[in-house]
């Protein structure tokens, strides 16, 4: 039996890229857990600008990361998956030092994280990245997107663990049309399972759990499995990739 560990940006992107895998590497019987990075409260009275017309479309209001918290147990009890939610914050709430928020557009989500977020994202999640396995087989994202998250967790594992497993960052593959080649340049399929029908369904099932972000990326939850379906023929969801040596 293997022991994977899915170091999830957000609290949603293990299961959105992942959700069929995970489910058959459970059914398989291997022991899977997902780990949430950016997963604390906001911890200002008042939202920036820009946090706050997510939390608007959302329509979460001051519950958003607690409701968050819910939605991704929900999704991880269908994939068989446990999960940890851990204590840094999205960068939709960070703020550097003068208080000013780190992110307050759109382009903003997409820039690499400075030099102080990696730090302190060190020094706030050691007791993380202390407690796992030696024997785990550790997952992260290759960062597809570019979403400043997915950058500041794919640092953060390279710079502790000499090995980790990639996995291609959906939706954003198919939002932006990009070329898996492109982004696995020396690296090589490191595992791959098969997705079974009942595991594409329980992938979709994952997904709904995550009511308040499916506007993010699609029209509705039809919408969803409809595109999620198309993914999954095409056979990407069911790959992690790992640096050549």
């Amino acid at each position: 039996m293997a022991e994977w560990i899915y170091v999830s940006p957000h609290l949603d992107d293990a299961i959105l890229s992942c959700g069929g895998m995970i489910w058959q590497q459970t059914q398989l019987g291997d022991h899977v857990e997902i780990w949430t990075v950016c997963a604390k409260e906001n911890p200002y009275p008042e939202l920036s600008p820009y946090a706050q017309a997510l939390h608007d479309r959302w329509g979460t209001g001051d519950e958003t990361v607690s409701i968050r918290r819910g939605e991704d147990k929900a999704a991880c009890l269908i994939s068989g998956a446990a999960f940890s939610h851990y204590s840094f914050y999205d960068c939709i709430y960070r703020r550097d030092d003068d208080g000013n928020p780190v992110v307050t557009c759109d382009i903003e989500l997409v820039i690499p994280p400075e030099n102080w977020e990696l730090n302190e994202a060190k020094h706030i999640l050691k007791p993380m990245l202390e407690k796992i396995p030696s024997t785990a087989n550790i997952v992260g994202p290759l960062t597809m997107g570019g979403h400043r998250d997915h950058r500041l967790v794919r640092m953060l594992l390279e710079d502790t663990f000499p090995s980790i497993y990639y996995f291609a960052d959906f939706p954003y593959i198919v939002q932006y049309d990009l070329d898996i080649a492109q982004w696995t340049e020396e690296m090589k399929v490191a595992s791959q399972v098969s997705i079974s029908p009942e595991g594409l369904q329980a992938w979709q099932n994952a997904i709904s759990c995550y009511a308040s972000q499916i506007s993010s990326f699609w029209k509705d939850d039809q919408d969803m499995r409809k595109n999620l379906k198309a993914y999954w023929l095409t056979g990407e969801g069911s790959r992690l990739w790992g640096k050549e040596k």
